[in-house]
C-alpha cells in the first residue's frame, strides 16, 4: 500500500517538477539539487507483511494528526515536542523491527512518554496538553481504521496505551483547582481559533471585505496570543509549585477507546 502511494507521489512530482521546469522564471534552477530534498521513498523491504504495514499507516496518522494538532493551534509548542520525539523516534525504528516486535517496542517508547509527563507533573498544562493531544490523536486512528480488518492487531494494541493516558488524564484532574483553569484557558483558545477559522472563511468567499476581515482577524491573534501568554505565566507558576506525583491512579470507569474527557 505505501509503495503504491509513494510511487504516486513520485510520478505526480516529477509531472510537476517538468512543468516548472519550462517556465522563465525558473531558468538556470538546479532541478538535481531541488530533487534531492523532496520526500521521495524506494519501495520498503517486507512491504508485503500487512501487519506491519497497518503499523506504520497508524504511526503516519498519529504523526500527522500531532502536527495538524500544532498547526492549527491547538497544540503547543513544548507539547507538540514531546510528542514529536515520541513518534519520531518509532518511525525511525519500526521500519527495521520485527513485526513481533513492534507492540513492544511502541509500549516501551509510550512508557518513556508517560515517564516525561510523570516529570512535567509541576508544568501542568503542558502534561494536560500532551495527554488530550495523544488522545485525540487515537481518534483519528479509531476513525480512520475503523471497520479494517488488516488494522485489528494494531488497534487492539493500542488500547492498553489509550487507557494508561486516560488514566493519566485523570490523575492530573484530581487536582481540580489547576484543571479547571487550565481547561478554562484551554476553552477560550479553541473557541478563538474557531471564531478567526469563520473569519477567514468568510473572507475567502466574499462574505466579508478584507479591510473588514483585517482588524477582527488582528483583534482575535492579539487576544490568541495574550491568552497563550497567561497560559506560560501559570506554567511558570505552578512549576515552583509541589504537586502529587501523576504515578497515582485515580481508579475511573472504563472509557471507550479514544474518547476523551476535557
Amino acid at each position: 500500500m505505501i509503495n503504491e502511494a509513494f510511487e504516486h507521489l513520485n510520478t505526480t512530482t516529477r509531472k510537476y517538477m517538468v512543468g516548472l521546469e519550462t517556465q522563465p522564471e525558473f531558468r538556470g534552477v538546479n532541478w538535481t539539487a531541488v530533487e534531492s530534498q523532496l520526500v521521495s521513498r524506494t519501495p520498503l523491504t517486507g512491504i508485503d507483511d500487512e501487519e506491519k504495514a497497518a503499523w506504520l499507516a497508524v504511526l503516519a496518522i498519529e504523526r500527522s494528526n500531532f502536527l495538524l494538532q500544532f498547526e492549527t493551534g491547538r497544540l503547543q509548542a513544548e507539547a507538540f515536542q514531546t510528542l514529536e520525539t515520541f513518534i519520531a523516534d518509532l518511525d525511525a525504528d519500526a521500519p527495521n523491527t520485527d513485526t513481533a516486535d513492534l507492540g513492544q517496542l511502541y509500549d516501551k517508547e509510550f512508557g518513556k512518554l508517560c515517564d516525561a509527563l510523570r516529570e512535567e507533573g509541576k508544568r501542568q498544562e503542558k502534561a494536560y496538553e500532551v495527554a488530550i493531544a495523544y488522545l485525540r490523536a487515537q481518534e483519528e486512528v479509531a476513525h480512520v481504521t475503523k471497520d479494517k480488518a488488516k488494522y485489528a492487531k494494531v488497534v487492539e494494541a493500542h488500547k492498553d496505551n489509550v487507557e494508561k493516558m486516560q488514566f493519566e488524564l485523570e490523575n492530573f484532574q484530581v487536582r481540580e483547582g489547576a484543571c479547571a483553569s487550565i481547561k478554562q484557558r484551554r476553552a477560550l483558545q479553541l473557541v478563538l481559533l474557531n471564531q478567526r477559522s469563520s473569519v477567514e472563511h468568510m473572507q475567502h468567499h466574499g462574505e466579508l471585505k478584507d479591510l473588514d476581515a483585517g482588524p477582527i482577524i488582528s483583534e482575535i491573534n492579539q487576544k490568541i496570543q495574550a491568552n497563550y501568554l497567561m497560559n506560560s505565566a501559570f506554567s511558570k507558576t505552578m512549576s515552583t509549585m509541589s504537586s502529587p506525583s501523576m504515578n497515582q491512579v485515580v481508579p475511573t470507569e472504563a472509557t471507550e477507546v479514544g474518547k476523551i474527557t476535557e
